[in-house]
């Protein structure tokens, strides 16, 4: 979404549309290993475009709708520009070869003339939208998702991303992030967002997050399962640097504040298996003089950067490595978590 004009001391890119916000809406089957649904793209413009690309691979799509218009597409989800998909847990090596392809899409979208929308001109110069809804289904996937018998978890990272969900992995792009991921009432649904509701009907479960943060796709995270948690409030001394005072809000003309942050009293939450509930307790434990020192040495406060932080310790995570999104973290049980037999 971006061409260059010369000028006589530089050559600078010129955008002509941007991401304003990306939506999934999954329905995940953990006995079949099936991810299916759509990816909704809120596509601003200062113009109409002719066409873009996405990034998509493993997933076959059915249907691409721009404004509720069936439009027509080239779809390549080819697995062997250059390299081939790595094993489930090494996604590592697949960010590492993706340079041979970043300037690769696997779909390209046409869009049809006069499909647009025009918003008001109180957008500055964006006044063109596109609402792009990408219809896939992602079975047996051979990276970039890791299922096991109780729960799944993405391998998102940079270049990554594109092997679980429709993404723009060229740039990074960064835009906000709306969640809609049905699956079986007895799993817990965590992404890299706050969740706003939970709905149950005809035995299933949807859950509703969003991320109001522009972050870029190798920021998103998302776990799906049968997870036991613990909760692990902060108080004002846990979560504050010694001295460190509240930051001041604008209020607006309305009397509501502009900028809002997070409340700093927000917990921190520890998902892992039911079977290691005991060694969850027992790492909660030490989380809030972890914080304490954190704030103190860095002066950040982890509530306001980021709201309500979720870490999931996975039993089947092979990395020694932790993983870290937008508020969410994926350890591994083995070499993270805490066992009430070694001690303080």
């Amino acid at each position: 979404g971006r061409r260059y004009f010369r000028s006589p001391t530089q050559r600078q890119p010129v955008m002509t549309f941007r991401l304003d916000e990306e939506r999934l809406v999954l329905d995940i089957n953990l006995s079949e290993r099936t991810i299916e649904g759509y990816a909704l793209f809120r596509i601003l413009a200062v113009k109409e475009i002719p066409r873009f690309g996405i990034n998509c691979r493993q997933s076959s799509v059915s249907l691409v709708l721009v404004n509720d218009v069936s439009c027509k597409y080239i779809y390549d989800p080819r697995t062997d520009n250059g390299f081939a998909i790595p094993p489930n847990q090494d996604a590592e090596t697949f960010a590492a070869c993706y340079l041979a392809s970043q300037r690769t899409c696997e779909l390209e979208i046409f869009l049809p003339a006069q499909c647009h929308r025009v918003l008001p001109s109180a957008r500055g110069s964006w006044t063109t939208v596109y609402d792009v809804k990408i219809f896939f289904q992602l079975r047996q996937p051979k990276a970039g998702v890791v299922f096991s018998d109780s729960y799944m978890y993405t391998c998102s990272a940079y270049g990554v991303s594109r092997l679980w969900m429709p993404c723009f992995e060229r740039g990074p792009v960064f835009c906000s992030w709306a969640f809609e991921i049905t699956t079986p009432t007895n799993c817990v649904v965590l992404a890299s967002g706050n969740v706003v509701k939970e709905t149950e009907q005809n035995g299933k479960k949807t859950t509703f997050a969003v991320q109001k943060r522009k972050v870029p796709s190798h920021c998103i995270g998302l776990v799906v399962g049968v997870l036991a948690q613990v909760e692990v409030p902060f108080s004002r001394g846990d979560a504050d640097p010694p001295g460190s005072p509240l930051p001041e809000q604008t209020p607006t003309n309305s009397g509501d504040q502009s900028l809002e942050a997070p409340d700093p009293t927000q917990s921190c939450f520890l998902y892992g298996p039911p079977a290691l509930l005991k060694r969850l307790r027992h790492t909660a434990k030490f989380l809030p003089p972890l914080v304490e020192f954190f704030a103190g040495y860095t002066s950040v406060h982890i509530s306001r950067a980021v709201g309500s932080l979720v870490i999931v310790f996975l039993d089947c995570w092979c990395s020694t490595e932790p993983r870290t999104y937008a508020n969410l973290g994926l350890c591994s049980a083995a070499h993270h978590l805490l066992d009430p037999q070694d001690g303080d």
